[in-house]
């Protein structure tokens, strides 16, 4: 199924508005409002739907040059692509219901047709209730005149093969949400360790147990590798934080395809001395005494000194016995 779609949209990446993901930066709100994709986490049931769906929608309606952008596959279409269970009943309902909330927060308009699936027309990723336009013709023009690109046309890339591998499926919610919140940390994965400062952080609007189960989820899967790089010493006691890579090569892969973090970790054995070379442990002062007071006990009770040296635990034979002869 998403061969087909990929077939249809030409193989292209979509591209995603920062807009959607960050809210803008305003110096006068320590707390900015939440962005569309940080309101989608927070909704009380299908977050993660609706993240996977908007994305994709993004991507079979978002690029070329057609100015439309606009889709009419029906939901079941959706359903399936997404391989949600019974995508002809609940599946398909599911959709629907995602696709109302799209346009409730303006993302999206949906035009009726009588016996036939509705449009949906897209509109900016950043709910400014505007038409929806290439952020990539934006920046294209921008260039040719000189001027600086508008922050608000920045936009992240997902591959193709987001879909037509399976990532689409195989990752959850707040793993999506992570990834595209740190492939605009680290500009499309171009910039390697990467931190985010707390004044940025909040900025996206992600609760910690997002971002904590979006990252292990990401590390999991070998699409980001987390460091830990030291800051600074206060009074010999070392500041550390984390910094973030992102793989975006890694998403033209399986997902079920082995990653470093797979490999097995070497273990270390310790080799074992021979006898020879073993050198013997001192006894101690304690465990000599007691030694030689047995010793002495063994000399003072025996009759002869042989019998005094001889072995404690050998058999004694009985008064009346004779040894056997050895070799029968």
């Amino acid at each position: 199924m998403a061969r087909s779609a990929s077939y249809r949209v030409d193989g292209r990446s979509t591209t995603i508005r920062h807009g959607f993901i960050r809210a803008p930066w305003d110096p006068e709100r320590a707390n900015p409002e939440a962005p569309p994709l940080a309101r989608m986490m927070h909704a009380s049931r299908g977050g993660a739907l609706r993240i996977k769906l908007y994305v994709t929608l993004l991507w079979m309606a978002g690029g070329g040059r057609d100015s439309r952008h606009s889709v009419n596959f029906p939901a079941r279409a959706f359903a399936e692509l997404l391989d949600l269970p019974d995508p002809g009943g609940r599946g398909e309902r599911r959709i629907r219901e995602a696709l109302k909330a799209f346009q409730r927060d303006g993302l999206i308009f949906l035009e009726s047709q009588p016996g036939m699936p509705s449009v949906i027309h897209l509109l900016q990723e950043d709910a400014a209730d505007q038409p929806y336009s290439r952020p990539g013709i934006h920046m294209e023009r921008a260039k040719q005149a000189g001027e600086t690109v508008d922050p608000a046309h920045l936009f992240v890339q997902l591959p193709a093969a987001f879909w037509t591998q399976g990532w689409s499926i195989v990752l959850n919610g707040p793993a999506i949400a992570m990834l595209l919140v740190l492939l605009v940390v680290t500009e499309n994965g171009r910039k390697k360790s990467q931190w985010v400062s707390p004044s940025q952080r909040v900025r996206y609007g992600l609760s910690d147990d997002t971002w904590t189960r979006g990252l292990a989820e990401l590390v999991k899967h070998g699409l980001v590798d987390v460091r830990k790089m030291p800051v600074s010493r206060d009074f010999e006691w070392k500041r550390v934080r984390n910094t973030y890579s992102v793989d975006v090569g890694r998403l033209s892969e399986s997902p079920a395809s082995p990653t470093p973090n797979d490999a097995p970790k070497p273990t270390r054995r310790r080799a074992r001395r021979s006898s020879a070379s073993r050198t013997p442990r001192p006894r101690t002062a304690a465990k000599q005494s007691a030694q030689e007071a047995e010793m002495v006990y063994r000399i003072l009770k025996a009759k002869t000194l042989k019998e005094a040296f001889a072995d404690p635990t050998a058999p004694r034979q009985g008064p009346g016995r004779r040894a056997k002869p050895r070799g029968g």
